[in-house]
């Protein structure tokens, strides 16, 4: 029961402090510092003995395994620092090696920071059109899937600022986001504008608020995702109907250039 108690409170607290883009060594010491159980556990306990919740014989359980967790807690304080640094190594050792990319001066290739579907689609497009371009992933299963695809694909996070330093983003043409994520997005965007002021950066959004978030935060052109999938379907019927070409295309420039205020909704509309 302590061992469960334990495990379970690292593994939760160390991925909600990754996810909010903390460095893995910091969430794992956070994670380790919080696992014990602690005073709250026995307020709740008393509560459910007393309103018959659970039986006698398993209060005596989870008691004892918060005892134990508590007793295991003066370790974990003690050796933080140095298990968290055993759990990264481990972690490290166990994704694929990351080979080293060499920066072609000459024709430097657009950088894409994720491998999802988005960002797929953008690398074959590149290709094929003959442009040098590296994505960036940190899911080891999209870049094993990347590099199978036969694109350069390699392990890292696009907004970590020791991975953006050391490939020279400042020498790129272009940057791609396509993370799912607002915030790590808009973090990306910032840093990369102070490092990089002149590198055009290009963003995926969920929404209009993510886009004028990432506008404002430097991005050069930001897309939300719903709203140009919208204005595709819509560009095709068009076309289907007959309308020119050029037409369609005025249209839908003429959306984006008004901020897509023109097929917004109605707060009102469901």
């Amino acid at each position: 029961g302590a061992l469960l108690l334990l495990v379970s409170k690292a593994l939760l607290v160390t991925a909600l402090v990754r996810r909010s883009g903390i460095s893995a060594m910091t969430a794992w010491q956070t994670g380790l510092l919080l696992a014990v159980g602690g005073e709250f556990g026995f307020a709740l306990l008393a509560i459910a003995l007393d309103a018959q919740v659970i039986g006698v014989e398993l209060g005596q359980i989870v008691l004892t395994s918060v005892l134990f967790s508590m007793i295991a807690g003066a370790l974990l304080i003690r050796f933080n620092q140095t298990i968290a640094r055993r759990l990264v190594s481990i972690r490290r050792n166990a994704e694929p090696e990351v080979p080293n990319m060499a920066i072609d001066e000459s024709n430097p290739p657009v950088l894409i920071g994720g491998y999802g579907r988005v960002g797929h689609t953008i690398a074959v497009l590149l290709q094929n059109s003959g442009i040098p371009c590296v994505a960036f992933d940190v899911d080891p299963k999209r870049v094993a899937q990347g590099r199978a695809d036969g694109n350069q694909v390699l392990y890292g996070d696009i907004s970590d600022p020791e991975l953006m330093v050391a490939i020279h983003v400042e020498r790129t043409p272009l940057v791609i986001l396509t993370v799912d994520d607002s915030v790590i997005a808009l973090r990306t965007v910032a840093f990369l504008r102070s490092i990089a002021p002149h590198v055009p950066i290009v963003v995926r959004a969920r929404d209009l608020a993510a886009t004028s978030q990432l506008l404002a935060a430097g991005a050069t052109h930001a897309y939300p995702e719903a709203i140009e999938a919208s204005l595709r379907l819509g560009a095709t019927a068009m076309k289907i109907l007959c309308v020119p070409d050029n037409d369609i295309e005025l249209i839908v420039q003429g959306v984006r250039d008004w901020d897509y205020q023109p097929v917004l909704e109605d707060e009102h509309v469901q």
